[in-house]
């Protein structure tokens, strides 16, 4: 059955997760609108067949009346430090108190990432109805999502989607920057060991979890989205094939100097193990792509990294 037409704002509609979420919401038929807090964002966002919106972070209360005109709200940008992602979202959520409408807020599994500076892989794996003990980096992010949650005590429906690795269209983070790596040193590195392990999902099957939360999502809610799992040295060693290099282990100091530190500490070297139990018997999320190792020997990444791209 052809679910709601609905009135969508995508914040955060230009970025890799954004224009996913954006392209799915259009195919099935919703009304969809993209943030555009410039005239580049503007023109990238309307090619994508959106509506643009000119808004800005740096004036909340008009983001929130500008959001205020809208059924649904995506939140996907990718702000730094996360900390600046309070404001808009208070602003937003203020102003939608009370009317029940959708609210969908894009965070992520690393507020249950566990960091081994040697590379060993950890046991701990998490699901939706699990709480996160995060280090102490983590507090930006788990107090945005608090402010979620605590709007859907406010007639908000209001829900957390947090994605673990995402990968897929030769774009995301992780990968690249271990191709990246081979154009410092020759080589495709991983820290340690290389055993440290994020749960993975490919951008389109991310999107899908947001259509079906805007569907038939719980206000209060948080729903994961994993379709497997690499540890960091099979991705390595999947970079070097495409590459025709070698791999090599490198010491957390090392990492630092060829990525940014922060996203060692809780990127590169962290380890992020989820489930996806709730997204998968209450929405009926069924991924479609489930092997980011063949995606990158034989799929986008080769064609986007290993065609002279160096």
């Amino acid at each position: 059955m052809k679910i709601k037409t609905l009135k969508t704002l995508i914040v955060g509609s230009g970025g890799y997760v954004g224009s996913a979420v954006a392209a799915r919401l259009l195919e099935d038929g919703h009304d969809v609108h993209g943030l555009a807090r410039t005239a580049e964002i503007a023109e990238r966002i309307q090619t994508a067949g959106l509506k643009p919106v000119v808004g800005s972070f740096d004036d909340p209360s008009a983001l929130g009346e500008l959001a205020s005109d809208f059924d649904c709200v995506v939140f996907s940008p990718n702000i730094f430090p996360i900390a600046l992602e309070m404001a808009p979202l208070k602003a937003i959520l203020d102003k939608m108190e009370g009317s029940c409408r959708t609210f969908a807020y894009c965070s992520g599994t690393n507020v249950f990432s566990k960091t081994t500076r040697d590379g060993s892989w950890h046991h701990m794996s998490y699901s939706e109805y699990d709480m996160p003990q995060p280090p102490v980096w983590g507090t930006p992010k788990l107090a945005c999502e608090k402010l979620v949650l605590a709007a859907a005590q406010r007639d908000v429906r209001a829900m957390i989607i947090r994605p673990p690795l995402i990968w897929g269209n030769g774009g995301s983070s992780q990968v690249p920057k271990t191709f990246a790596s081979v154009k410092a040193t020759g080589a495709a590195c991983y820290i340690g060991k290389g055993l440290h392990t994020y749960s993975n999902v490919h951008v389109e099957d991310l999107a899908e979890v947001f259509r079906l939360a805007i569907d038939r999502g719980i206000a209060g809610a948080a729903y994961h989205a994993v379709a497997g799992e690499a540890n960091y040295r099979t991705i390595a060693e999947a970079v070097a094939r495409v590459m025709g290099c070698s791999t090599r282990s490198i010491s957390f100091d090392e990492a630092c100097d060829i990525w940014n530190p922060w996203y060692v500490m809780f990127g590169m070297s962290a380890n992020s193990r989820t489930r996806a139990e709730r997204t998968t018997s209450e929405l009926g999320w069924v991924p479609k792509h489930t092997d980011l190792i063949d995606d990158i020997l034989h799929g986008s990444y080769r064609r986007v990294f290993g065609e002279g791209a160096f």
